[in-house]
């Protein structure tokens, strides 16, 4: 059978992930007592073999002038592949329509720099 990946949400809010997982008392946390945020991003291949990055603005608390992936969001719905959708058209102006491969690549710790959130991490083709 077709292998799936489930997702268990929980309410939350992004300043509740931000103290969880980055604040100086939230990294002494035990995984269990943080929020449970998850990320998603995509390497992002246009149909002449480039990756799409972006850059951060320096306003942001996380992570602020860093470059990305695009897309990339956290995870706030039941369907990774709708956030997927939403982040792809809201950072590129690219619709999903023009997508023409995708899928899941891994699932990764992203490291002290974000808490150890786990991040979906697929690949698309333009």
């Amino acid at each position: 059978g077709e292998e799936a990946l489930e997702l268990e949400l929980q309410k939350s809010t992004f300043k509740y992930v931000l103290y969880t997982h980055l604040s100086d008392q939230g990294l002494h946390l035990d995984r269990e007592q943080k929020a449970g945020a998850c990320g998603l991003m995509a390497l992002t291949e246009t149909s002449d073999g480039f990756l799409v990055f972006g850059r951060r603005s320096s306003a942001l608390a996380s992570m602020p002038g860093h470059w990305h992936a695009v897309p990339a969001g956290h995870v706030d719905s039941a369907s990774p592949q709708d956030v997927l959708r939403k982040e792809l058209e809201e950072e590129t102006g690219v619709s999903w329509g023009e997508v023409v491969e995708a899928g899941l690549l891994a699932v990764m710790d992203t490291g002290v720099e974000q808490g150890h959130k786990p991040e979906l991490v697929f690949v698309l083709k333009l």
